[in-house]
């Protein structure tokens, strides 16, 4: 527990900074933010360019998402800037249906069925147990696909269709259990276990595929769980070098916070073209939390990467609603604010924007359009604990 004195300096620090962050405030890039600083009679403060909410900050502000040494405070440290790219949302209808596939028993024909005009071919299932320290089994599933249309690899990956992997996860989260990932900072258990169970299948595949599609961009996606599976993936494929950079895309759609603020910094670095989609007020990208004090303070935490869109029309959501691009990492402007100003007393309805997006009941689409059983289910045979890949 922090000392009185020690509180008190804090105080004195906070009231300080905030009275000078106006002049830093004024900056728009890191360049002349951080060649900057500000004066009150004696005091002189430099100034301070964070790369999580892209802002510039006076020096042991408290009001800055980034931890002391992700600041910038000289201009030759600031990063090199590239093409993010630019959201689609028909592009991102797609990859929901895709996410729906990756739900049902039978990919292909759900594919067909609900997206015939993808002219999208499935080519392996890649499937393993990995279960964690709760549930007895639990199965993680993605899909490689290609469109010779689109030009286009498609790694879609499932979410969770039981309610044990559910416990499993929230479990992993609430006791903040997290592990060190390979490019930098640390994610949350039950992510990275069932990343790195399924992950040597997935590098294989599409290592193959680029091979006889080397000039075909790559599309990751998932819903939920299946989007944290994608968000790790996609880091891993450019950190490994087997996609570059400017040629992969993520698509993730209510999907929870992965990992810590410099696991979200070194994904900002790698994946540039990266958008999570967020429904009105989808309690799930708010979990796990990341502080106590809130995720705009400089203690570190549960952090999510840029690029959330946010979707505020009160769940209605089609390729014509309009949206909002959020600028900062953790911007209380979009999502964040929304759950703030009116948090989810109502679980219920907050549960509905998650399972529901563009108009697709995500985990229940491909079943329901086919005609078959109510609810997604576990494959028919027990899975091995080493990811295998099954031709479709």
């Amino acid at each position: 527990m922090a000392s009185p004195l020690h509180l008190t300096v804090l105080m004195l620090l906070s009231s300080l900074t905030l009275t000078f962050c106006a002049n830093c405030d004024s900056y728009r890039d890191c360049t002349s933010c951080s060649a900057a600083s500000t004066w009150k009679y004696w005091w002189r403060l430099d100034c301070q360019w964070c790369p999580l909410d892209r802002r510039c900050h006076t020096w042991l502000s408290q009001y800055t998402p980034c931890l002391s040494r992700m600041n910038i405070d000289e201009p030759d440290q600031c990063p090199v800037e590239h093409n993010e790219g630019t959201y689609d949302a028909n592009q991102a209808y797609t990859n929901v249906l895709l996410s729906a596939a990756a739900y049902g028993q039978d990919t292909q024909q759900c594919l067909t069925k609900i997206y015939p005009a993808g002219n999208i071919a499935v080519q392996h299932i890649i499937a393993v147990r990995c279960d964690s320290f709760y549930s007895d089994y639990d199965e993680c599933i993605a899909f490689t696909a290609v469109s010779s249309s689109q030009k286009t690899i498609y790694i879609a990956f499932r979410g969770s269709v039981t309610s044990e992997q559910i416990v499993d996860q929230v479990l992993s989260a609430l006791i903040l259990q997290s592990n060190s990932f390979k490019i930098g900072g640390t994610v949350v258990d039950y992510f990275d276990d069932a990343h790195d169970s399924l992950y040597p299948c997935v590098k294989g595949q599409v290592q193959r595929l680029r091979m006889r599609y080397p000039d075909y961009k790559v599309m990751v996606t998932g819903h939920s769980l299946g989007g944290a599976l994608a968000s790790l993936a996609a880091a891993a494929l450019v950190y490994d070098g087997v996609v570059d950079s400017a040629n992969i895309e993520l698509y993730t759609f209510g999907m929870p916070r992965v990992g810590d603020k410099e696991y979200a910094l070194n994904f900002d670095r790698l994946v540039w073209n990266s958008w999570n989609v967020v429904n009105y007020r989808d309690i799930v990208p708010h979990t796990p939390f990341c502080h106590l004090f809130g995720c705009n303070k400089p203690w570190d935490g549960p952090f999510h990467g840029k690029g959330e869109i946010y979707y505020s029309n009160n769940g209605t959501m089609s390729v014509n609603t309009p949206y909002t691009v959020c600028r900062e990492n953790e911007d209380n402007k979009c999502s964040n604010g929304a759950v703030s100003s009116d948090p989810c007393y109502d679980l219920s309805s907050c549960i509905w924007f998650h399972l529901n997006y563009f108009n697709v009941r995500v985990w229940l689409h491909c079943n329901s359009t086919l005609g078959t059983t109510a609810l997604p289910s576990p494959w028919s045979h027990k899975l091995p604990r080493q990811c295998k890949a099954f031709p479709n």
